[in-house]
Parts: C-alpha cells; sequence; structure tokens
C-alpha cells in the first residue's frame, strides 16, 4: 500500500486520489495529493501519525504527540514563515521557520514512507504547499532557489483568502489537465504520465549500481566540483582514510584559497547521521582547511547542526536534492528545456487594473 493510501489511522478504505489531481511540479515530487475535508488546523482524515518513537506505524495503535500537517494546512503558516523572514528565504529557512511556528519536533523528519524515498512526508508536504502558492501566484523562486513572496502575496491577510485561492488555481489546472487529455484522446496520442519528478528519477539512476556505481560516483562529484570552481581535484584511493573520497582546491580570489577534503555516500532510505559528520571532521582536522560532504539521501537535524558546531573543522553538506540542481545547473547529464507557460494571473490583474483607471 503507498503512502498516500494511507489516512489517518491508517484505513486502507478511505477513497484514492484522483489521476486528474496529479500535477508536474518544479522542484517537488509529482504525486498524488493527500485527500481529507480540511478547513483550520490538521486534518483527521489525511493526517499521518506521529508515535512517541519518532517513527510511522499503521500496525499497532499507540500514544500520539502531533500530526503531520497536509499541504493545505501548511498554506499559512509557509506565507508566514516567509514574511516572517523578512519577505524571502531558502527551503531550509522556510522549513526551520515552519517547524518552530508549529512547535513540531525534529523527529518529525525522520517519518520517511519508503514510497517517497529520501524525502520526509512533512518534507514533501510542505513542498506541495510551496508548490500551490507558486501556482496561486502568492510566492516565486528565483533562478538561484530563493523563495519570495510577491505582491499578490502580500496582499492576502486570512487563511480563508489563500485556501480558496488554492482552490480555484487547482480547479482551473484540473479543467486544463482535462482539456488536455482530450485534446491528446481526438489525436490518438497516448496519455500515459510520469509520476516522478525529475530529481526522484535522477537520483533513482544515480543510485541504481548498474548505472553509477560507488566509485563512478566518486568521480562523477569530482566533476561537479571542477565545474564549481575547484581545482587539482582528485579522488584518492581506497584505503584506512577516514571516510575521505577525495581532495580539492577552491580559489576564493586572487589572494585566498582553501583546501578541501569531500566524502561521497550513495544512499537511498538512510540519513547521513551527527555521527558520520564527526568523524569526518576527525578526518579533516589538521589535513585541510574545510570539509565537503555529499549524499544522494538527506542530512539529520542533528547532523546539520554538528556540521557547524565551533571548535572542529567546519563541513558543508549537498544532499540529494543540491546534487541534482549542481548537475542541472552544469548540465551534467541533465538536459533542460523551455516551457512556456501563461501567466492567468497576470492578465487577471491587468484586467483589474485596467478597469479601476
Amino acid at each position: 500500500m503507498s503512502a498516500y493510501e494511507k489516512h489517518g489511522s491508517g484505513d486502507s478504505s478511505a477513497p484514492m486520489p484522483k489521476k486528474e489531481e496529479r500535477l508536474e511540479t518544479e522542484g517537488y515530487p509529482s504525486g498524488y495529493i493527500p485527500q481529507g475535508n480540511v478547513e483550520r488546523g490538521f486534518s483527521l482524515c489525511s493526517c499521518q501519525d506521529l508515535t512517541l518513537e519518532g517513527r510511522m506505524d499503521f500496525e499497532q495503535e499507540k500514544p500520539m504527540t502531533k500530526k503531520i500537517p497536509t499541504y493545505k494546512d501548511l498554506l499559512w503558516t509557509t506565507l508566514m514563515a516567509l514574511k516572517a523572514l523578512g519577505g524571502s528565504g531558502s527551503v531550509s529557512e522556510i522549513l526551520e521557520r515552519v517547524l518552530s511556528d508549529l512547535k513540531l519536533p525534529d523527529s518529525i523528519l525522520e517519518i520517511r514512507p519508503e514510497s517517497l524515498g529520501y524525502r520526509s512526508k512533512f518534507e514533501f508536504n510542505l513542498g506541495w504547499a510551496r508548490t500551490y502558492l507558486k501556482k496561486a501566484g502568492a510566492i516565486d523562486i528565483s533562478s538561484r532557489g530563493v523563495w519570495m513572496i510577491t505582491e499578490t502575496g502580500l496582499k492576502i491577510r486570512t487563511e480563508e483568502e489563500i485556501l480558496d485561492l488554492v482552490k480555484r488555481c487547482r480547479k482551473e489546472e484540473r479543467e486544463r489537465r482535462k482539456n488536455a487529455q482530450s485534446r491528446k484522446a481526438e489525436n490518438g496520442e497516448d496519455d500515459t504520465s510520469d509520476d516522478l519528478s525529475w530529481e526522484d528519477e535522477l537520483l533513482g539512476i544515480i543510485r541504481d549500481e548498474l548505472d553509477v556505481d560507488g566509485e563512478a560516483f566518486e568521480h562523477l562529484c569530482k566533476r561537479v566540483l571542477r565545474e564549481a570552481g575547484f581545482t587539482r581535484v582528485e579522488v584518492t584511493k581506497r584505503g584506512p582514510d577516514g571516510g575521505i573520497d577525495g581532495a580539492g582546491v577552491l580559489q576564493i580570489n586572487d589572494v585566498l584559497s582553501f583546501r578541501v577534503l569531500f566524502q561521497c555516500k550513495k544512499y537511498s532510505n538512510r540519513s547521513v547521521g551527527a555521527d558520520d559528520i564527526r568523524n569526518f571532521q576527525g578526518a579533516v582536522a589538521g589535513r585541510a582547511d574545510k570539509g565537503l560532504f555529499v549524499t544522494t539521501g538527506t542530512f539529520t537535524k542533528q547532523a546539520e547542526q554538528t556540521a557547524v558546531s565551533p571548535g572542529p573543522p567546519a563541513i558543508d553538506l549537498i544532499d540529494g536534492i543540491d546534487f541534482c540542481n549542481l548537475l542541472k545547473k552544469f548540465g551534467i547529464g541533465v538536459v533542460t528545456e523551455e516551457v512556456v507557460k501563461p501567466r492567468r494571473e497576470f492578465f487577471r490583474e491587468f484586467n483589474a487594473n485596467y478597469r479601476s483607471s
């Protein structure tokens, strides 16, 4: 049973999401939207249980501490988080702020249904919230991956406004998809669609040992670092190196440069923990100015905190999504095609301004 079938306490009799409600997203997985009658607060029928042990358990009933918010629950909170951040923020900054505002434990990020792979259920839902806010014209994203509030978003004053705006957006999306399917049927075209986002598909390829084995992944990281401006990048020979897979030099300017040691880990459903970071810090100490940890998985909150803790060498982190974006940026194994998309909200605002003038 997929994660999208499991609602509430795990009742598999809950209605399945409709196929036409799958959307193509930009930077987030395409998939079924959780169903449920959501007003204010958390939905009882579309939230999944977070047990005291901080993990998913649909087999036995256990005391609950918090519910995982659905994407609808996170729309208003995400918008408020961006306002609190000064109008813009990165994905990690938004995540940290939303967790703080909702007073949710960090353990909620450890709930990773197998169907979502490297991404936690909470991050998955938060990604959908950003996607719908963007489709509604309330927020936008820069070419460098920074999310920002638009003029439309600044005018939104209540949660009911954003829910209504997103509801209209979803209705229009369904109508466009339905019309597109009708045109394909008339033209005799195959209406097969892929539920995977480009990041999911790319990470699936990289994780497959038949496509990219461990040693090849290290050299792929080497190629990315060279494209990013590193020089003298080398992959070290396998052996008792304390987890060091390679080294390079990053020239900051005409005067300064840093020697950097890097470690590469191919993970599917595992996160890099604080112990992994501490071990790598020990290997870097006295041998380089900085460390870089690259993984196809994710990093736990404790790992992120350990990486910047005072004393040991600072470690920069690149998770699976970051690595995909670097491959896309440098055009390594990824082809980006231009998509022309009319912006309905622009014409509505133009029409409203014209009538009021």
